[in-house]
């Protein structure tokens, strides 16, 4: 412990002292809010570690001025893409293409001087330098100038700053490139302006950019997974996480199918996020990995800060936080600052890391860090980050001050998430404060940006399956006109057949053929009538099933706001009554999470136990006090429907939270089991601890709310409870799930007739 506050010490100074420089500053953008680096890839090569050594002997020996300049070049590009330590090696980069500009300006090399001056445009970008970019526009030739003029736009793009400039170059390099006939020059440009209408969310920006992959595509330019990504970003600001998984599996097949890597890192990095926000948490840990390994070798749009929080916030979700700790301090110290952006993108990262682990003080004086290099280099201050932190540290007055001022920053540009999870902390510190009204009406505005993402989400799927039943009775009409010209022809070839008998054969075999004729005819309308009929009751059963899970959703909802009500409410109670709302909570949650189970899966009508119980039992152990008691959680997939999870769900609340909270002393360590196994459609379900026991008298059991509440869930179970207390307490539960599973059948049947 005095090590690692002796590390985070050395690193507040470090990040301190580079705050106080007066060093260009590179902007950074928040996670999934990024873009692509393409032009940057495109206008300068890469050059090999390898190559170096040889290099340098023909900058010091050549006597060809050419073959120097040619050198001097290579070995600036190569200190241009290594991004660590970053302005030392742009410091290098820089002198060395002054170098080879002044050479081929002596020795009137126009390429070598165009290659120069392009290579000095991109550092002066890199550093975020647009004017002196700009500024060499004047000295160089039409094909140089137009990959200058996309790097800017694409710069001011990045940095979210001078957007209508960034506009004003892309149609310049636009027209430019209409004037030398350069298609691939042209398509970036109109790509640039694609993804200014994709980041302010204008409508029509998802197809521009659809079209500009179809432009690509059409020139047999290989490398679309930057523009996938573009479209991954829009549809995650837009709340569309299906399509969002969509465009990133588009540019993974991509960028596997090219073999580059040049801009990999953004792409995984933007797909891990993704990952998180669909609940994937171990894959969105292994691609924030490799994201991470990218970065650590090439610039990219996002940086080893910004993929080491999302990764250490997803080690979180995992249980995994001893871990993420040492992890984020390793890679600090691995990968340090170097410049002022640097300390503000780690301090802002570093400050997320512990209000994520409730360490509020730590986080909040990474955040007050974070504010002063903001103020002193004139960035966007992180007003929301700070209210955020206030309104989970419990700070709610001061929260409502730095909520109001992030409210002002939001723009175009802002997720619909963000914009609803603002609200959110806007309800919790209004309501905390007594400001019930305005409160309701934040809760509100919350509900109305997650309602408009769901609906996002429900019309995409609504259109898909309109898409997918047309086409299915598109098919089904091809082939039954196939069979009706195969049909005819078949009845021709046997008209014809009796035609060469004689007359009477022939007056047979037509009236048998009148038969089949009506036969079929009937068996056709009969089979029209039942394709119809069941066209209608598979579109009856999908809406339903959307209905279903949307009751789900909003029930859950429903009860996570009333214990948000409750928690809020808890800060002005003391001893029995906090205590009594403390097990509502829990009782509530319980139940809550039984229906997010039910809307995620597929399958509406049965939970897997399994699944459930470890996840519950997570949150009763973040909820309590359980450090030192060990948790033994074995519980086989035993499935079980709404009527039969939510009884079984209560009885663990409540046999569990008395096991933590009355049963062990202090010099005990403590256990507590949980066992649950299915047998013949017998369930049982057992839970017990090595605690101090305790006798239960006949006058006292009647008082006992919670031994009320169990025996009363075992009946409704129609089961059996056993209660010991010998050597610990131990309680067990069993019932029949046949019974309560034909009750079920029973009443869908009952409604399906209804």
């Amino acid at each position: 412990m005095p090590a690692l506050i002796f590390i985070l010490q050395r690193m507040m100074k470090k990040i301190y002292f580079l705050s106080m420089r007066p060093i260009p500053l590179l902007g950074f953008l928040v996670l999934l809010q990024i873009n692509c680096r393409a032009q940057f890839v495109q206008s300068i090569p890469w050059v090999h570690g390898a190559d170096l050594s040889s290099l340098n002997r023909t900058i010091a020996n050549s006597r060809s001025t050419s073959e120097k300049i040619d050198a001097l070049t290579l070995l600036a590009t190569y200190y241009f893409h290594k991004p660590y330590p970053g302005s030392a090696n742009l410091n290098t980069a820089l002198r060395l293409g002054n170098e080879a500009s002044i050479l081929s300006a002596k020795t009137r090399s126009v390429k070598s001087y165009n290659d120069a001056q392009l290579l000095i445009a991109c550092i002066y970008l890199r550093r975020h330098l647009q004017d002196s970019a700009i500024a060499l526009l004047t000295s160089v030739n039409d094909s140089t100038r137009i990959k200058i003029l996309l790097e800017t736009s694409h710069a001011y793009r990045v940095d979210n700053i001078k957007r209508e400039e960034a506009n004003k170059l892309a149609l310049q390099a636009k027209a430019l490139g209409q004037t030398l006939h350069d298609s691939l020059k042209i398509i970036m440009a109109i790509r640039e302006i694609a993804c200014l209408h994709s980041e302010t969310q204008q409508p029509g920006a998802e197809q521009e950019l659809l079209n500009v992959v179809s432009l690509l595509k059409g020139i047999g330019h290989p490398f679309l997974y930057p523009t996938y990504n573009e479209l991954l970003v829009h549809a995650y600001l837009l709340g569309n996480d299906d399509k969002a998984l969509y465009y990133s599996e588009q540019g993974l097949k991509n960028l596997t199918q090219t073999g580059d890597s040049a801009e990999a890192a953004d792409l995984l990095l933007c797909y891990a996020g993704v990952l998180a926000k669909t609940e994937d948490h171990e894959k969105s840990v292994l691609y924030t990995q490799q994201a991470i390994e990218l970065y650590k070798r090439q610039y990219g749009d996002g940086s080893i800060a910004d993929a080491t929080k999302l990764l250490v916030e997803e080690m979180v979700k995992l249980h995994r936080q001893a871990e993420a700790d040492k992890l984020i301090t390793k890679l600090f110290h691995e990968y340090p600052p170097d410049n002022a952006t640097d300390s503000l993108v780690w301090s802002r990262r570093m400050g997320g890391f512990y209000r994520l682990t409730k360490n509020y003080s730590r986080a909040e004086m990474y955040f007050n860090m974070a504010m002063k290099i903001s103020r002193q280099h004139s960035l966007k201050l992180p007003y929301y980050e700070l209210g955020q932190l206030y309104v989970e540290s419990g700070n709610f007055v001061k929260s409502k001050h730095y909520l109001e001022k992030a409210l002002q920053q939001f723009d175009n540009t802002t997720s619909k998430r963000t914009r609803a999870h603002l609200q959110y902390c806007f309800f919790l510190a209004d309501s905390a404060t007594g400001n019930y009204l305005s409160a309701i009406r934040h809760l509100s505005l919350n509900k109305r940006y997650d309602d408009s993402v769901l609906k996002q989400s429900k019309v995409e799927a609504i259109e898909k399956f309109k898409a997918q039943f047309e086409t299915e009775k598109k098919d089904a009409q091809i082939v039954m006109l196939t069979k009706e010209q195969l049909l005819s022809e078949a009845n021709l070839n046997r008209v014809r057949l009796i035609k060469n008998v004689t007359l009477y054969g022939s007056l047979v075999f037509l009236a048998a053929g009148c038969v089949f004729y009506f036969q079929y005819r009937r068996k056709k309308r009969d089979g029209q009538t039942i394709s119809r009929m069941n066209a209608r009751l598979q579109q009856s059963l999908t809406e339903k099933e959307w209905l279903l899970k949307e009751v789900h959703h909003r029930v859950k909802n429903n009860l996570h706001t009333i214990i948000c009500l409750l928690e809020s409410q808890a800060m002005y109670l003391e001893k029995d009554a906090l205590q009594a709302i403390e097990k509502s909570q829990h009782r509530i949650y319980a139940m809550s999470l039984i229906h997010q189970k039910l809307y995620q899966d597929e399958d509406l009508r049965s939970i897997d136990m399994s699944v459930y119980i470890e996840e519950f039992i997570g949150y009763l152990k973040d909820s309590l006090d359980t450090q030192k008691i060990d948790f033994h959680v074995q519980v086989e997939s035993v499935y079980l429907n709404l009527q039969q999870a939510i009884p079984v769900a209560l009885i663990i609340n409540e046999a569990v939270t008395n096991s933590i909270k009355y049963a062990f002393s202090l010099e005990q360590l403590p256990k507590i089991w949980i066992y649950m196994t299915e047998a013949a459609d017998w369930v049982k379900l057992v839970i017990a601890d090595n605690g101090s026991g305790f006798i239960m008298r006949e006058e006292d059991e009647g008082k006992s709310l919670g031994m009320q509440l169990i025996k009363g869930l075992g009946k409704e179970l129609k089961g059996t409870v056993v209660m010991e207390t010998k050597k610990g307490t131990s309680l067990t539960v069993e019932f029949n799930k046949e019974s309560i599973t034909d009750q079920t059948l029973m009443i869908q049947k009952e409604s399906i007739e209804a």
